[in-house]
């Protein structure tokens, strides 16, 4: 074994603020850089006794302190060179009186300075991951639990967009593993940026990163790299993934010492991923046989997976990436690439930098920091590795999971004639349950082992012919440990099976959502507000749990519901604030949503109203179950369009989509609604215009955004019905998003995740 050398390391903060000698080398991308200059305080309603925050700009000239001291002001910040005047909290007969001096240009009120928003890069979205639900792309920071080392030179420590958890140097001069050149930054971020609202997303967001640094800006040595892997051995415990994008071939190179380290960490079940190399040359040397000393190390290793670049935006193979005309020798994993495991996006890849800005990199580094962010991707779904068998395994589902050539690559832009495939995210990758079925007193139990962020649902049939259907009999989510679900009825001619579907995450927007487990209004995911319209819906709303006879279970659990009354009159019914939601779609209002909602329409079947856009809660903008049990809505008003059927006295989940971006009939808009996840209609736009009749207008004339289960003009067109969720979403939720969230479950709609 290598010689242990003496790290420097320390245990990284979390995000401290960067230093200003940081902040002097940030020469890149510098969305994410911009932080308030003056704390923004919360705006509230002016008057003559409220101090509200300002900026004041005094004309070139007029002496700031002198002006602040005649108004006996306390400034928080005084500009003399950008600008000159100052910030400083007033009430509103100062800001007339300041308005009124001549030596004021102007006085105006402060406000927030956000960040730029998050960017997905086209690598991420190339390789399948914005959908994949191991990856959780939301917006929410939801961090992926795996450990993951970049042997680099070094990771900046406290890039707000990056969860570093240790550093540790190994080349003079001391840099405890902080980054000087931002290679290794950059790799970080493709491998697991977090996933917020600024900066971009890694392939794995929020993976816990260990910079391990070997090479700074007076030493790079091979002795360097081998204490690092010594370290990473030692940690093998917690490290499951190395990501390796430095390399060195024909010269100098101590190959006995490098193949035994890097076998030894695989052999202790750590994944390790290495490019290719850029110098479009073959990784085993001009003599192309594996195991000599003119070989491209650690890429030529048999341990080690290797990844070449591609570019994403053309799907052509970059012509700078090293090949392989022969496998590796041994071979421990099958690959059309040969000496190549897969390919993976490494041209103009933006990531995090220095400074904790932002930049675009290209090369085979780009590609093998997307390929460790998807290996911890699959152990976050099946488990680390524990010896070099199980590190094979891994390199080889990626492999086979891939996505060859010959559905991607659009020239013959592979010149070693060896096509390795497309790293893409699968789900091939997840485990298949393995069941434990058996009987007991409390009826047919069946268990199984899960995987996270997936919904499982218990089905039976009586008869497996082609004309029956399957019963729901319950879901749950998955955790990765073992679940349990029962059906009480224990019959032998009952079939059972298993469904897996990826859970939807809360979309990354404003979501609100109300579930009347409380037995009441009060919300159980945001900040919106639900109220009766009226004393009278008031007295007449009653709030209870499925009894499984009277009231069906949705499944076989129970779920608490809100019995909506007939309405008596116009005024009646319920009002929905969306508080935290503004205007979006290009218009004034409110142009793209969804709404969703969990329902039983009891028998006999009637007019019901579901929910109204209008202000003035007039007809045209409803939308509402008619007389024969279909979804309706206006178009292309006083004509009606009627889709689907809907059955009374089960329960039934519709969504309402409203993408209405075009101007005035025609255009990119549509409204699309669905049945327990099923698309029943999509509108040829002439209604889905911008700030028209389905717009919510966020001031309307009544107070309450939305007006819901009453129609104002037609009070006989209200009609009883059970809710027992109801959700609103601020932006205009996927076909797949929808189809991913299925049917009604007991437990509501977002607020069920994991």
């Amino acid at each position: 074994m290598v010689a242990a050398v003496n790290p420097t390391r320390r245990q990284v903060p979390f995000f401290p603020a960067a230093s200003s000698s940081q902040l002097r080398f940030a020469t890149f991308l510098l969305c994410a850089l911009f932080v308030p200059l003056i704390p923004a305080l919360a705006a509230a309603p002016s008057s003559s006794t409220t101090a509200d925050a300002y900026i004041v700009t005094l004309h070139p000239g007029a002496d700031s302190g002198k002006v602040a001291k005649e108004f006996k002001l306390k400034p928080r910040h005084i500009y003399r060179h950008a600008l000159n005047g100052f910030a400083v909290s007033l009430d509103a007969k100062v800001v007339k009186k300041l308005k009124n001096d001549k030596r004021v240009l102007a006085v105006e009120r402060d406000g927030k300075v956000e960040l730029c928003s998050q960017t997905i890069p086209t690598g991420i979205q190339r390789m399948g991951l914005t959908n994949f639900p191991v990856a959780r792309i939301n917006g929410l920071d939801d961090r992926i639990n795996v450990d993951v080392a970049v042997l680099d030179g070094g990771i900046q420590t406290n890039h707000p967009d990056l969860n570093v958890v240790q550093a540790v140097g190994f080349a003079d001069p001391g840099l405890n593993g902080d980054d000087w050149h931002g290679h290794g930054t950059a790799m970080a971020g493709i491998i697991g940026a977090l996933d917020n609202d600024f900066g971009v997303v890694g392939v794995a967001p929020g993976v816990r990163l260990w910079s391990v640094q070997v090479i700074t800006p007076i030493q790079a040595h091979w002795a360097n790299v081998l204490a690092g892997l010594d370290y990473i051995a030692t940690n093998a415990n917690e490290i499951e993934v190395v990501n390796v994008s430095i390399g060195g071939g024909a010269e100098r190179i101590p190959y006995v010492a490098c193949r035994q380290a890097f076998s030894n960490v695989v052999n202790l079940g750590v994944v390790i991923v290495a490019g290719a190399g850029n110098n479009a040359v073959d990784i085993f040397g001009f003599d192309e046989i594996p195991g000599t000393e003119d070989d491209e190390l650690p890429a030529a290793l048999p341990e080690v997976m290797t990844v070449s670049a591609m570019n994403p935006t053309n799907d052509t193979v970059w012509q700078g990436s090293n090949f392989a005309f022969v496998p590796k020798s041994p071979s421990y994993v099958n690959s059309l690439g040969q000496g190549l495991d897969v390919t993976a996006p490494g041209v103009n890849t933006l990531s995090t930098h220095l400074g904790g800005g932002y930049a675009s990199g290209s090369g085979t580094s780009d590609a093998t920091a997307h390929v460790t962010g998807l290996v911890a991707l699959y152990i976050a779904a099946n488990g680390r590795a524990h010896s070099a068998q199980d590190v094979y395994r891994i390199r080889q589902a990626i492999v086979d999971s891939a996505q060859p050539q010959s559905q991607w690559r659009v020239t013959d832009s592979d010149e070693d004639g060896n096509p390795e495939p497309l790293a893409v995210a699968s789900s091939i990758w997840l485990p298949q349950p393995i069941l434990g079925p058996k009987a007991t007193v409390n009826g047919f139990e069946l268990g199984f082992t899960t995987v996270p962020r997936h919904v499982y649902t218990l089905q039976f049939t009586s008869s497996l012919s082609a004309s029956n259907g399957w019963t729901s009999l319950g879901s749950t989510n998955g955790t990765g440990a073992l679940a349990t679900l029962i059906d009480p009825a224990v019959e032998a001619t009952r079939f059972y099976r298993l469904l897996r579907t990826p859970f939807v995450p809360l979309p990354a927007t404003n979501t609100y959502e109300w579930n009347f487990a409380a037995g009441n209004l009060s919300a159980a995911l945001g900040n919106g507000v639900l109220e009766y319209a009226d004393a009278t819906t008031s007295n007449l709303t009653t709030f209870a749990v499925t009894d499984g006879t009277n009231v069906p279970h949705i499944g076989i659990q129970p779920a608490s519901y809100m019995a909506v009354p007939q309405m008596p009159g116009s005024e009646s019914g319920y009002r929905v604030s969306l508080p935290a939601s503004g205007p979006n779609g290009g218009g004034l209002y409110l142009n793209q949503y969804t709404i969703i909602q969990d329902v039983l329409l009891p028998s006999p079947r009637d007019w019901t109203a579901l929910f109204n856009t209008d202000p003035n809660n007039g007809n045209t903008a409803e939308f509402y179950v008619d007389a024969n049990g279909q979804l309706t809505l206006p178009h292309q008003y006083p004509a009606w369009e009627h889709r689907g059927f809907i059955p009374t006295d089960t329960w039934a989940r519709f969504a309402f989509v409203a993408d209405l971006r075009a101007y005035c009939c025609g255009g990119p808009g549509s409204i699309r609604f669905f049945v327990d996840g099923t698309q029943i209609y999509d509108s040829d736009h002439t209604e889905a215009f911008r700030d028209g009749p389905f717009s919510i207008s966020l001031k309307g004339l009544k107070p309450g955004d939305l007006r819901l289960f009453n129609d104002g003009t037609n009070p006989g067109y209200t009609h009883p019905l059970l809710v027992s969720a109801w959700a609103f979403v601020d932006r205009a939720m996927t076909t797949n998003e929808i189809a991913a969230l299925g049917g009604p479950k007991a437990s509501g709609i977002f607020t069920e995740g994991p």
